[in-house]
């Protein structure tokens, strides 16, 4: 009797707890359509508040945005359920209620840095879901049929921005492998030691790093790290950096008339709108990115109309991690209704048998998932550059400058 009222006390709390958090999805299964069909919901956990609350509201308009478009799926009306989740304890916490209260099955892994803990809870309770925007590759390793990642990995993203800092040595400094002197600089607490992995690939091709200078976010004062990059006279430097401390960084840089030929980011701070507000101190930074919604249209399908549906939703236009969001929305909705089922077995199997070539869908990438690892081995072909450029109106632009056939602007090198 004991447990059967403890019981009842806890499921009135997680009652409340739902109530209190102001969630307008209903907390059981009936239809809130209107029209008699049970929704077909899905589950979206990601900061919407605090320090990373842009990208994350920024994906929230890009998943809406696409439901929107489609409207159903399997004839039911797509309903999303958003929830904040602002570190690892409450992104677990939103899970459990999402999938226990409100009986959600499906998820999207959106933006944040809480990707590993949301993964994780939601297979352990049984759930499906279809990453987007982040890069974790823990669960791929794993024994998880229903967990599938459209996004290029920590380890190819890393290895793949050492592989373009030699090239643009190479192709706009003129410089050798042997010749080129790089800089490394990351905050300790950067996703997967971003900066690390950057570092020994650079060393296994033969262009060993002259400055590697790791700091955690006590720094107040970069002018130490700035001495010494000038003192190596550094051709490129690479930043792995969050935005409060690449703007400190880059602001440092300007006031120390400190100008390296390139700047060449890792994500994150280097390719959001927020950098721009650091005026001359962005212009002609460059970062490598998963894609970029400012690239050639012409080399990729409703691109265009994303932007422009973006953009009335929103009032400006979207970001890097967004379109990865609306493109993956697409993907996953697809493979639900060449399903014809919301069955696990049958949604894996639509998974496989999608064959997207690269620019079919408005990211650019293709789209072909490995039976193994549930991985889509077409993302990240190729990464993206992007560059600050002014906008003549005292505003900075992020636009793709490489590759060719995706840019729409030429690289500048200082």
């Amino acid at each position: 009797m004991f447990k059967k009222v403890l019981a009842l006390i806890l499921a009135l709390c997680m009652a409340l707890a739902l109530v209190a958090c102001g969630q307008t999805t209903p907390a059981d299964d009936s239809d809130s359509s209107g029209d008699g069909v049970e929704p077909f919901r899905i589950g979206v956990i990601q900061p919407l508040t605090g320090s990373n609350g842009f990208g994350g509201t920024e994906c929230q308009a890009a998943f809406e945005i696409a439901a929107e478009e489609w409207g159903t799926l399997l004839g039911r009306p797509i309903e999303l359920v958003f929830a904040d989740g602002t570190d690892d304890a409450t992104s677990i916490s939103e899970v459990e209620r999402l999938m226990n209260v409100m009986g959600i099955k499906f998820f999207f892994g959106a933006y944040g840095f809480s990707s590993i803990p949301i993964q994780a809870a939601v297979m352990q309770n049984g759930g499906f879901i279809f990453e987007t925007t982040t890069w974790e590759t823990d669960l791929l390793s794993g024994d998880y049929d229903n967990y599938f990642m459209n996004m290029v990995t920590a380890e190819e993203y890393a290895n793949t921005a050492a592989d373009y800092v030699l090239m643009l040595g190479e192709e706009y400094l003129g410089k050798s492998k042997d010749e080129l002197v790089v800089g490394i600089v990351g905050n300790s607490g950067f996703p997967s030691a971003m900066y690390d992995i950057v570092k020994n690939r650079l060393e296994e091709l033969g262009c060993a790093p002259a400055v590697y200078e790791v700091y955690d976010d006590s720094i107040t004062d970069f002018t130490s790290i700035i001495m010494k990059l000038e003192a190596a006279n550094c051709d490129i430097v690479v930043p792995s950096q969050f935005p409060p401390d690449a703007d400190m960084f880059r602001k440092a840089c300007l006031s120390l008339n400190y100008n390296p030929p390139i700047v060449f980011g890792t994500g994150v701070a280097y390719d959001e709108p927020a950098f721009a507000q650091i005026g001359e101190a962005a212009e002609y930074c460059m970062s490598i990115s998963y894609t970029n919604p400012e690239m050639n249209p012409d080399s990729t399908k409703g691109l265009v109309e994303f932007r422009e549906a973006f953009y009335e939703k929103t009032g400006h236009y979207p970001i890097t991690h967004a379109l990865m969001a609306y493109s993956g929305a697409q993907i996953f909705f697809q493979a639900i209704e060449n399903a014809g089922s919301d069955d696990y077995e049958a949604i894996r199997e639509a998974l496989y048998a999608l064959d997207i070539p690269a620019g079919e869908l408005p990211a650019y990438w293709g789209v072909k998932f490995d039976k193994d690892t549930n991985h889509n081995d077409r993302s990240g072909q190729p990464l993206v550059i992007g560059q600050w450029f002014s906008d003549g109106n005292g505003g900075y632009e992020y636009k793709v400058v490489y590759p060719a056939e995706l840019a729409v602007e030429e690289l500048v090198v200082k």
